[in-house]
């Protein structure tokens, strides 16, 4: 994504009815986690707004950030006070079995291999943890 592009993402999804019906449907399979502490990957996280839904939702949970946009890590950082990394999906910079739950929003299908991806959210997720996926519906 163009730096431009994600400006206006960071300006927007906030407030646009897309993405805060994005961000409801990513919480519901995580209703298990809530009112205990629990680590938790936004393996894709752009901007930040998805982070600030989870911050919301259960304070006691700790996130962490990952994008491959330098950018998008920049907002994300100043949105929200969660560590962020810049980094791929396809080499997620985090130890073995170090998360309770991992969440991609609309990320995997802009990779080349998503099996790539789908190693790595196993290889970070403790046994028995929760994966949430959303893909683009084209």
């Amino acid at each position: 994504m163009q730096p431009d592009e994600i400006q206006k993402l960071a300006e927007v999804e906030d407030s646009m009815w897309y993405f805060k019906a994005l961000n409801r449907r990513m919480l519901l399979p995580l209703a298990e986690l809530v009112n205990r502490e629990a680590s938790i990957l936004d393996a894709g996280c752009g901007t930040g707004g998805l982070i600030k839904a989870l911050q919301a939702f259960e304070p006691k949970w700790k996130i962490n950030g990952l994008d491959y946009s330098p950018v998008a890590c920049a907002f994300a950082h100043s949105k929200t006070s969660v560590p962020i990394k810049q980094g791929s999906i396809e080499e997620i910079p985090f130890h073995d079995k170090q998360f309770d739950a991992v969440v991609c929003a609309d990320v995997i299908s802009q990779i080349g291999d998503g099996t790539i991806a789908l190693r790595e959210f196993a290889r970070v997720l403790k046994p028995g943890g929760i994966l949430v996926l959303n893909v683009a519906a084209y």
